[in-house]
C-alpha cells in the first residue's frame, strides 16, 4: 500500500513538473509573471471542474427514470 501511495505522489509531482514548465513557458510567451499566469491556470480549473459539475447534474435530471422493477 506504501509503494501505491509512493507510486501515486510520484506521478503526480511530475505531472505538476510538465504544468509548471508550460505555465512558465505561456508566462515567457505572454511576458507576463509566472504568479499570474498560475493563477488565471487555476481559476480556469475551477470554472472547468463546475461546467462539468452542472452537465452532469444536468445530464441525470433529463435521463428517463427507470423503476428498480425495469431495471432487473
Amino acid at each position: 500500500m506504501a509503494n501505491q501511495q509512493e507510486e501515486e505522489r510520484g506521478s503526480a509531482n511530475s505531472e505538476l513538473r510538465f504544468i509548471t514548465l508550460d505555465l512558465m513557458k505561456i508566462a515567457q510567451r505572454r511576458k507576463m509573471a509566472f504568479e499570474k499566469v498560475a493563477q488565471e491556470f487555476v481559476s480556469n480549473v475551477y470554472s472547468l471542474e463546475q461546467m462539468l459539475s452542472a452537465s452532469c447534474s444536468a445530464q441525470q435530471a433529463s435521463r428517463p427514470r427507470v423503476s428498480s422493477k425495469e431495471k432487473l
